[in-house]
């Protein structure tokens, strides 16, 4: 578990790194900010909300770092200050959604292991294994174990697909 954080974090250090060199080869008439939102989301997919903040401040720390070594002036001081708080906002918003996006993920996939091993189905047929351990389609299955029993319902694209007539006036 460390080994696999440490690995995570190196190579978002080394993203880290590529950013900044390529921000200070570019000066600062280009803006390269984008490329300090990858290791941020990387180290927030791979080492969690707090990981993907830190590596937000690092990040912005870094940007503000390569400004300076590119000297870029402001007219005024706070200028840079509010820039950098922006970037802050902005990677953090950018760990906040991949950490979500990593946990959301996690759980559907949980989700979808706890009702395969609930439902048996047949990855290639797509049939159900009842409980007699014999495989039945899906949609006998569903009437079976159904009270109710619903009346067929065909969309209008395929109603219009499969009993459209050639009408013409």
């Amino acid at each position: 578990m460390v080994s696999r954080l440490f690995r995570n974090y190196f190579w978002a250090f080394v993203m880290l790194g590529v950013a900044y060199f390529v921000d200070v080869k570019t000066g600062f008439e280009v803006s390269v900010f984008c490329l300090y939102a990858f290791p941020t989301a990387y180290a927030a997919y791979h080492g969690g909300r707090i990981g993907g903040v830190l590596f937000a401040a690092l990040s912005t720390a870094t940007w503000r770092y390569a400004d300076t070594v590119d000297g870029h002036a402001y007219s005024q001081i706070w200028i840079g200050w509010e820039r950098s708080l922006n970037g802050l906002i902005m990677l953090s918003t950018i760990a906040f959604s991949f950490d979500f996006f990593k946990r959301t993920r996690v759980k559907d996939q949980q989700r979808l292991r706890d009702l395969e091993s609930i439902l048996p189905i047949c990855h290639v047929c797509h049939r159900i294994k009842n409980t007699q351990g014999t495989w039945v389609d899906f949609e006998s299955n569903l009437r079976r174990h159904l009270e109710h029993h619903h009346d067929p319902l065909i969309c209008p694209d395929c109603a219009d697909a499969k009993y459209m007539t050639d009408n013409t006036l």
